[in-house]
């Protein structure tokens, strides 16, 4: 099963990775051997250079030697420079055959909302299969999209609230035993108290800072033994995740998360992790969390053990003996 966010065969992905390393003389540098620290003081972004380079470690491209960034694969030829340009000319077409079109970003946003309903089905069935729906509960599902689980559920369960911006309601059906609370989640969430909350493939648009903030306002409308599910394709147990972070960062803000750095994050908010399921088809994976019997940390604070991701390497502080005087 190729992964829902892939609309085509993965050789498109290769020329256009392909085509921006020869353009933009990555190709060079990394024959020599480079770190990022190197790259990104020559001009590189560092918010698409990390998701470049695991994208082509993941294509066999590239090596990782700690610090070093190499070379290993194929040389690109000219050829991939030629079909990217080709596959330029034909994305603008709408455009050249009429210029005065509404905004493009309007069917770029329709065809989002289709795409997470064509491609939602397989994994609500999943969900429905794993995750405790029960006749009781009241569900919070925090952007919720086309609202494919919201609905799903609302039969099994005494209440379901969908919060996202109003325009994604714009699509839903009429009469669906929703309750929708229009905003953006991170200015306004319903009071509460709710037994299940649940956040699918949502937590990638958001950065950390503002995760963190989500999560710390989603532990007080959490019910006593309830429980909080992160549903995502998440970083070291999905295939593919070097493409799938340059796709999020070309599309938002956001992040590709793995499971230890959403537990750490988690764990700043006041939660503990209760469950992880992971679905070996589509990529998914369930993260399960319960209200920590402690009190979060300070807003602002962050954890002792090291960086919240990959990103930087993790800080060791080793302690040695003292002879005594």
């Amino acid at each position: 099963m190729r992964p829902d966010w892939i609309h085509h065969d993965l050789p498109f992905y290769h020329t256009v990775l392909l085509d921006a390393v020869l353009r933009s003389r990555l190709y060079d540098r990394l024959r020599r051997g480079c770190t990022v620290s190197q790259l990104v003081r020559g001009g590189y972004s560092r918010t698409y250079l990390r998701p470049v380079l695991e994208a082509l470690q993941d294509g066999g491209y590239v090596r990782y030697d700690r610090p070093y960034w190499h070379w290993v694969g194929e040389p690109p030829t000219s050829g991939c420079l030629e079909g990217v340009a080709q596959a330029v000319r034909w994305l603008h077409l709408s455009r050249t055959l009429m210029p005065s079109n509404e905004d493009p970003g309007s069917w770029e946003a329709r065809g989002e909302q289709a795409r997470l309903l064509e491609t939602g089905q397989y994994l609500t069935r999943w969900l429905i299969k794993t995750l405790p729906v029960k006749a009781d509960d009241v569900w919070l599902d925090v952007g919720a999209g086309p609202g494919q689980w919201a609905r799903e559920i609302a039969p099994r369960v005494h209440r379901v609230v969908a919060v996202d911006r109003a325009p994604a309601f714009q699509d839903w059906p009429a009469g669906n035993g929703v309750t929708i609370w229009p905003g953006d989640v991170l200015d306004t969430l319903p009071p509460g108290p709710f037994t299940k909350m649940s956040l699918i493939r949502f937590v990638e648009v958001l950065p950390r800072a503002q995760l963190v903030g989500l999560l710390r306002r989603l532990r007080s409308r959490l019910a006593d033994s309830g429980e909080l599910y992160i549903v995502g394709y998440f970083k070291g147990s999905a295939p593919l995740t070097g493409l799938f972070q340059l796709e999020v960062a070309l599309k938002h803000e956001g992040h590709v998360y793995s499971v230890p750095t959403l537990k750490r994050l988690a764990r700043l908010a006041g939660w503990v992790p209760s469950r992880f399921d992971h679905d070996a088809e589509s990529g998914y994976g369930i993260l399960g969390f319960r209200r920590s019997s402690l009190p979060p940390p300070q807003k602002g604070g962050h954890p002792t053990y090291g960086p919240y991701d990959n990103h930087h390497p993790e800080k060791i502080f080793r302690t040695r003996p003292v002879s005594r005087q």
